[in-house]
């Protein structure tokens, strides 16, 4: 009995943060100018430590973020716990995440809970799930930073396939990109680097600089860049010894709006 009091009481706590959360969010928006510890006092005392950090980083950066920590539970929830994941209350954590990252979650929860699949979320899980199989078969930690990348990296391609491919995805592509990102994420961060250790810094520069330039032919030969989209492409990437795989997500936010 006791239990389930401290059950119930608990889950009342975190509507009460959740509505206060999305309280401040709207008050903060329509007083954009104001401080953050402006808030109205009836809903300023409901609000958790995080939610706080969330308001002042909206107050500082003009615009929420989300906590890698909170991404990485949700998006593993998501996959591996639907059932639980379509039952959270994603408004209490709306001052943590982002508006694209809310958006996600936000539109995965409602599909599953009404048993509607979202095409999209099903392709990223069947590709998470290899990619995680395969990570674990390999003895690498699937809660490490060389796995968020790999996931990281399978997002960005599964989310920008159609743009370049003009199609979906099919189970062949989803296999290949999490085979693909998987073995990267086997090899670790700079595998698709260039083997430049050995070299003289020289010729390393060199040869970073020929690869970018190929990769920023190459993909604005994918995308169908114009002349001048390219040209803006190669001076954003310039130096920086970036991956294909990151170049393209940068041409893709640069120009497919």
């Amino acid at each position: 009995m006791a239990d389930h009091a401290h059950r119930l009481a608990e889950r009342q706590w975190h509507k009460q943060q959740a509505e206060a959360g999305l309280a401040a969010f709207d008050w903060f928006q329509k007083n954009p100018e104001a401080s953050f510890l402006a808030t109205p006092p009836e809903v300023r005392d409901w609000l958790a430590p995080d939610q706080w950090q969330g308001l002042e980083t909206l107050a500082i950066d003009g615009r929420l973020k989300t906590g890698s920590d909170l991404f990485e539970r949700l998006d593993r929830q998501m996959v591996y716990e639907p059932e639980a994941f379509a039952t959270l209350d994603l408004d209490r954590h709306r001052l943590s995440l982002g508006d694209a990252d809310y958006a996600r979650f936000a539109d995965a929860q409602k599909a599953t809970a009404e048993g509607t699949p979202d095409p999209a979320t099903i392709r990223y899980s069947r590709a998470r799930l290899d990619a995680d199989r395969a990570l674990e078969a390999n003895g690498l930690d699937t809660d490490g930073p060389d796995a968020h990348v790999v996931r990281a990296n399978i997002r960005s391609r599964l989310g920008g396939f159609e743009a370049i491919e003009g199609r979906s995805p099919n189970g062949a592509d989803i296999a290949a990109i999490a085979e693909r990102e998987g073995q990267r994420g086997l090899r670790g961060p700079s595998a698709d680097r260039l083997d430049t250790k050995d070299k003289p810094p020289e010729l390393q520069l060199a040869g970073d600089n020929q690869r970018q330039n190929k990769q920023a032919r190459d993909i604005a030969v994918k995308l169908k860049l114009t002349d001048d989209q390219a040209q803006q492409l190669h001076r954003a990437i310039s130096g920086q010894g970036l991956s294909y795989q990151e170049v393209l997500q940068i041409a893709i936010d640069m120009f497919s709006k």
